[in-house]
């Protein structure tokens, strides 16, 4: 049996997003206020305060060119949440789970994070457009066999991915709310 990773590297990431308030303007951010020991991938991309989808692209197929180069087989990427977020699940190697963990952290590290994080911020969901995902994510877990409060938030919504079955966890996937 193959064992698939998927690339939810992110996931904490937009999580911190989401909490940080979804009406939030994305900020320029020029080269001088880039963080030091960014790498140079993702300091081109970012210089200019903005990242374009083609950007974020590039970002993406690099870090998955990369995974392919440390010899782990990748499935995708795919578009996921509103056409904007990619996903792609990684085969988990001979040498195990942490390992091959340790490559995709690598290789985010080096292409993607940053860039995927500037990403999501340009693509917060509005006010009216993040409470009726909520609506609808209640109501999918709901249906999945999750006890959600009515009035859970995104915070207790991250409280629960982690003791969801599959089921449950392609809520979390299909949601503009926690998808890359």
């Amino acid at each position: 049996m193959e064992l698939l990773m998927p690339h939810r590297a992110m996931a904490a990431l937009l999580c911190a997003v989401a909490v940080a308030g979804c009406t939030v303007a994305p900020s320029e951010a020029p080269s001088s206020t880039l963080p030091e020991g960014l790498p140079p991938f993702q300091r081109e991309i970012l210089s200019d305060g903005v990242v374009t989808f083609a950007e974020y692209e590039r970002a993406v197929f690099r870090t998955v060119q990369c995974l392919r180069e440390l010899g782990y087989e990748v499935d995708g990427p795919e578009l996921g949440a509103r056409g904007l977020f990619y996903d792609y699940w990684v085969t988990v190697g001979p040498e195990g789970s942490a390992a091959t963990s340790e490559a995709q952290d690598r290789c985010d590290e080096e292409y993607l994070r940053s860039v995927a994080f500037a990403w999501a911020r340009q693509n917060e969901l509005t006010g009216a457009e993040l409470e009726a995902e909520l609506e609808r994510l209640r109501a999918c877990l709901g249906e999945a066999g999750v006890e959600v409060a009515a009035d859970a938030t995104v915070e207790d919504l991250i409280e629960l991915v982690d003791g969801v079955d599959d089921e449950a966890f392609g809520c979390y996937l299909e949601s503009p709310v926690f998808a890359r």
